[in-house]
């Protein structure tokens, strides 16, 4: 989560290199990383949920308020 979050705007950036350093089009396969889709988003809420259930770790709560 804080790897893809925007930090500046928030959400969920749709991709990133594996190192963290480049969202440009040209280093990621995508033609638009910068985008934040709704689908990332949906995805990120169930997940964080279900970590949250599993684990009872308020951090997976938290992330998932700040996501919603």
């Amino acid at each position: 989560m804080e790897a893809g979050w925007d930090k500046k705007h928030g959400g969920i950036y749709l991709a990133i290199d594996a190192n963290q350093k480049e969202r440009d089009s040209e280093s990621i396969a995508w033609g638009f990383p910068d985008s934040k889709l709704w689908w990332p988003h949906t995805e990120a809420l169930y997940a964080l949920l279900l970590s949250y259930e599993i684990t009872n770790d308020a951090k997976f709560m938290h992330w998932f308020e700040k996501v919603d």
